[in-house]
């Protein structure tokens, strides 16, 4: 292609074609600029397709983790859910004339409402996509909003975690410590029955341990509901990745 331009330029220089020559040297130009705006263009689209190619590679791995997460807050919300139950069922039977535990019942449900389950939310890339002051889902403005948005739910989830823990460790586990005898828990576990001899009834006689459970269930209920504010929104964010980016399904 250079040599069938040369071509033309010395045979116009030959003829002595001036007007020619320089028409033909503009339009030589021409095709340069045009040549190099189409690669210029070509190489933009390319940046974008790499680009665009990310963002999806983002949303995917933002997708996969939110699923795996989805599933964990679930299976967490009906442990504490379960927790929760145990003590509010315990507190009806305190102020109960006509219920009453055995002494294996009540070892059962005393280490059921000790035993909490940790919380240990499953959030790496999203923490980091969070945080990220220069990324930015540019197929739609609001997924942004809407992961942090449920980072702030994620923070009182932690916080109402750590508030049950503390309930656990401050209230319940210190009361029971003079008060009852941890082998009764290890016998329910070894299924043996040593232990030292303390009426669960005067446990249940005692204000200071109606107290003790009532804010084991102060605590538990709205950290229950909270799981629920939270899986729904888990839920609205993965029905909109996958409307925004449809391949993430596959």
């Amino acid at each position: 292609m250079i040599k069938f331009f040369r071509k033309i330029r010395q045979k116009l220089l030959s003829e002595n074609n001036f007007s020619k020559y320089l028409i033909y040297a503009i339009g030589e130009i021409i095709l340069v600029v045009i040549g190099i705006l189409i690669a210029l263009q070509i190489n933009n689209w390319n940046e974008e397709l790499k680009l665009e190619q990310k963002e999806i590679d983002i949303a995917t791995e933002i997708y996969f983790e939110l699923n795996e997460n989805l599933a964990y807050v679930k299976k967490q919300k009906i442990n504490w859910e379960k927790r929760a139950n145990t003590a509010q069922t315990l507190s009806k039977i305190i102020i109960s004339k006509s219920e009453s535990l055995t002494q294996k019942q009540f070892d059962s449900t005393m280490l059921y409402i000790l035993g909490y389950y940790k919380l240990n939310l499953i959030k790496n890339k999203f923490d980091n996509i969070v945080s990220s002051e220069t990324f930015e889902f540019k197929k739609s403005t609001s997924l942004k909003r809407e992961m942090l948005a449920l980072k702030s739910l994620y923070e009182t989830l932690e916080s109402y975690y750590q508030s049950n823990v503390e309930v656990n460790r401050n209230t319940l586990r210190p009361y029971l410590f003079e008060n009852y005898s941890f082998r009764n828990f290890n016998n329910i576990i070894s299924k043996e029955s040593k232990g030292f001899a303390v009426n669960h009834q005067n446990l249940l006689n005692d204000l200071k341990f109606d107290n003790a459970i009532q804010n084991v269930i102060g605590s538990s209920m709205p950290f229950v509901n909270y799981f629920n504010t939270t899986i729904k929104k888990m839920e609205l964010l993965k029905v909109a990745l996958e409307e925004t980016y449809p391949s993430i399904k596959e």
